[in-house]
C-alpha cells in the first residue's frame, strides 16, 4: 500500500493523510507540524518511531511531500510492535517535549 502511483493518483495512505490532515491542520495556529513515521527496520533494528523529513513541515501538502520523500528512500517497512511509543511521542510533541526514537 506504500507506493507512489505513476499516474499521480493518491495511494490509500495519502488519501488518509489528506482526509484527516485537512481537518486537524485547522486546529494548528501556524500549520507547521512534525511528521513521524513508525515501523521500519534499519540495520537489523526495528524503529517504532522516527522523524520524517524536516523537523516541521507546513500544512497537509508538506506532510504529503515528507511522506513521498520517505517512500523514495526505499525504507524497509515492518509492523510496529509497540504503539505505546507512537502515542507517547504524539503526546510529547503536543506538549513541545523532546521525542525519542525507540528501538526494539
Amino acid at each position: 500500500m506504500h507506493h507512489i502511483n505513476k499516474d499521480g493518483s493518491l495511494n490509500e495512505y495519502e488519501k488518509a493523510i489528506q482526509a484527516v490532515g485537512s481537518i486537524l491542520i485547522k486546529y494548528d495556529s501556524d500549520q507547521r507540524v512534525p511528521v513521524r513515521g513508525f515501523g521500519i527496520k534499519q540495520n537489523k533494528t526495528t524503529l517504532n518511531s522516527f522523524q520524517i523529513g524536516a523537523r516541521k513541515v507546513y500544512g497537509v501538502d508538506g506532510i504529503l511531500s515528507a511522506y513521498r520523500d520517505a517512500l523514495q528512500k526505499n525504507l524497509k517497512m515492518v509492523k510496529s510492535r509497540d504503539w505505546t511509543v507512537l502515542i507517547a511521542n504524539a503526546l510529547k510533541l503536543a506538549m513541545n517535549e523532546k521525542v525519542s526514537c525507540i528501538k526494539n
